[in-house]
């Protein structure tokens, strides 16, 4: 850890800052999280037969039973969301150009959904229609606001944690594929069987394939429940599992259970209770019946009755098991259904309206079940809550906050930086920018930017200053989940009544690098206050190309202007020493008197190339150029311990708007091309 004191650089020039928001009044009320053991939080969905929110019922009119004994109501809230729905792209759009900036600013209004593609136990045939599907659902149903994760059971090499970023959720999407095992319903069936690992359809391969499905529902089952832990460590808000499977094996007869499927099932059914995760399951087979899955084996599916009862039995089994995780856990289950956005949008209107009750249990830690049932003095409504929970062994057996020992921050910055997602609501807004600038013995150096909004953070006055401790931390995860790096510092605010004002209006800058090897990771950065004990944290994916590797390879871009030097900062960013003209910002909104610089990081690894030719352009978004500049360099001007490029633009010639900013590097011999686009506004005047 290191003790810093903020460096101020105060410059008499517009502002780059964070820009005033009207206020909410009917912003979501966020619900209290108690955490005590037999503390038990209950989301509630109360429709009525329109299928509509049935809004504004007080705390009285719930009444919730637990093992049939009416419990006191310790808290009460109601979630109700703002309704904006994601749209697709048009299809003679431009591709669409993510934000290199993330915020935790839109949190309190975001739903978050975790979306599982289930490899293990969906047929290979039906790969292509889940892709479809799922882009369907982060297209058309995804709101701006809302954030999402795809866990693939089988490849977590395929996962893409929690983001806004539609581009890579698409891209993780496309990345599933199907690898169901082989039914013995259907080889049973089959003249000649489906192959399966180059055995024939004796009776004992039979058996070998049905236990082949069994182990396969067994690991994603325990998948679900891992899956279903790290998103139950969610803070006030519905916790969503989107599940699409074709379903479980789960042998009923013990002496045939060889990978203990049945008490996976169990296992499941209780983490997630306990969790208070929903779970809503999509069946890809839509309206499933023996003569879909029959077209796989040909003419020669025929057989006794009693064979094809036994494929309609195996495929019934399989669906039961997506009902009762739906059931039980307060979700909705899209078995034999077609009308698959009809399915996503009540998906999506259960996460943007409930209410949520909360009471202690007077029910020992004994591990047992305990169902509950929720009351509601209402008539004509349909109650939708989960059926009830497993009771934790002890006092100490609910999940808590985990820790890196190795890291010393505090224990609130430890708890913000461990949540799946980022933290918002009342605490600090924050915004986070960060790229690659240079390459040092092998690694890349990445340089990081955090501003704070300003306006809520208060100090207590000492001596004529005003005092506040700032703690910021940070960690690098890799893309299996693991600490790759981290580090935390302490800003010791003294300020002058005319600095803090300054930072009341304009919010506070940290800055820092890290070397980091090429690779995919999750950056996640917290801040915390000492004077209001309030904090924040945003994430953001990182993508640190193989710099080495390639011919031509541009990182992304690292903007300033004029205005953000008005920003108090504090730390430095070495690599960008006497490279980028004013202090790195996240601002991407400019004043029209203002100045935007860009800076750019590219190497050149081809020894042959001597020219780049350098393009930047402004764009409106659908592709349209408005201001363009071209230039050559020298490659060597792209060697790993040369500058970079860096481009200066005067907004005054630009008209208040939505702008993309984008940065080309062409070699003239080879037609290699490396580029980054950047969108950002200019205010009104």
């Amino acid at each position: 850890m290191r003790l810093i004191t903020a460096s101020l650089i105060l410059l008499s020039v517009a502002s780059s800052s964070f820009h005033a928001r009207p206020s909410t009044a009917s912003a979501p009320q966020v619900p209290t999280f108690r955490g005590s053991a037999n503390y038990v939080e209950v989301d509630v969905v109360v429709r009525d037969r329109q299928g509509d929110f049935v809004r504004g019922l007080p705390r009285d009119a719930f009444q919730v039973l637990e093992d049939g004994t009416p419990q006191d109501i310790a808290a009460f809230s109601v979630v109700d969301l703002p309704v904006a729905a994601g749209t697709a792209p048009a299809r003679t759009a431009a591709p669409r150009v993510e934000p290199d900036v993330t915020t935790n600013a839109t949190i309190p209004n975001a739903r978050v959904f975790m979306i599982v593609l289930d490899s293990l136990n969906i047929a290979t045939e039906r790969t292509q229609f889940v892709r479809q599907r799922v882009h369907e659902f982060v297209e058309h149903f995804l709101g701006p606001d809302d954030v999402a994760a795809i866990t693939h059971i089988g490849h977590p090499d395929r996962n893409q944690d929690f983001t806004a970023n539609r581009t890579l959720l698409l891209a993780s999407a496309d990345a599933f594929f199907g690898q169901k095992a082989a039914s013995a319903a259907l080889n049973t069936l089959s003249s000649t069987p489906l192959p399966v690992a180059g055995r024939s359809g004796t009776a004992a391969n039979l058996n070998a394939d049905a236990d082949a499905r069994v182990c396969t529902g067994q690991r994603a089952l325990d998948a679900v429940t891992a899956i279903g832990n790290y998103v139950g460590a969610l803070r006030g808000r519905r916790k969503t599992l989107v599940l699409f499977s074709e379903g479980f094996s789960v042998s009923p007869n013990p002496a045939r259970d060889p990978c203990r499927a049945q008490e996976a099932l169990r296992e499941t059914l209780a983490s997630v209770a306990q969790a208070n995760v929903n779970i809503y399951t999509v069946d890809p087979r839509g309206m499933a019946s023996e003569g879909a899955d029959l077209l796989r084996i040909g003419p020669s599916a025929t057989g006794p009755d009693d064979q094809l009862a036994a494929l309609n039995k195996e495929t019934k089994e399989e669906q039961d098991t997506l009902r009762s995780l739906a059931a039980e856990t307060g979700g909705l289950d899209g078995v034999n259904r077609n009308d698959f956005a009809q399915i996503f949008q009540r998906i999506v209107d259960d996460n943007t309206s409930y209410y949520v009750v909360g009471y202690y249990s007077s029910a020992k830690t004994d591990g047992k079940f305990h169902p509950i049932k929720v009351l509601v003095a209402q008539p004509n409504v349909d109650v939708r809550a989960r059926k009830g929970y497993y009771a934790p062994t002890s006092a100490t057996a609910l999940p808590t906050t985990p820790t890196n020992a190795a890291r010393a921050t505090s224990k609130e910055l430890a708890a913000l930086l461990s949540q799946p997602i980022p933290s918002g609501g009342p605490g600090l807004e924050l915004r986070l920018a960060a790229s690659p600038v240079k390459s040092n013995q092998g690694k890349a150096v990445v340089a990081m930017v955090v501003e704070v909004h300003g306006a809520p953070l208060n100090f207590t006055e000492h001596d004529g200053l005003f005092w506040n401790d700032v703690e910021v931390g940070y960690e690098l995860l890799g893309h299996d989940g693991k600490l790759v790096a981290g580090s935390h510092d302490v800003a010791h605010l003294r300020l002058k009544p005319d600095t803090r004002q300054i930072v009341r209006d304009h919010g506070m800058r940290y800055v820092t690098e890290f070397p980091v090897a090429p690779g995919r990771y999750q950056l996640r950065v917290a801040v915390h206050e000492g004077v209001d004990d309030r904090g924040g944290s945003v994430f953001s994916d990182l993508d640190v190309p193989a710099y080495s590797k390639s011919p031509l390879v541009m990182a992304g871009l690292v903007l300033s202007s004029n205005g953000a030097s008005i920003v108090p900062t504090t730390g430095t960013i070495p690599a960008l020493a006497g490279v980028l003209t004013g202090m790195p910002t996240t601002a991407r909104t400019f004043a029209p008197s203002d100045t935007l610089f860009a800076f750019a990081r590219i190497w050149d690894n081809d020894a042959k190339s001597r020219l780049v030719h350098m393009t930047t352009t402004v764009q409106i978004p659908g592709g349209q150029d408005v201001l363009k500049y071209e230039s050559d360099r020298d490659s060597r001007d792209f060697a790993p311990d040369a500058h970079g490029f860096l481009v200066g633009i005067q907004l005054r010639h630009l008209v208040a708007g939505s702008y993309i900013l984008a940065i080309t590097a062409r070699e003239p011999t080879s037609g290699r091309v490396a580029a980054q686009q950047v969108p950002f506004e200019i205010a009104d005047r």
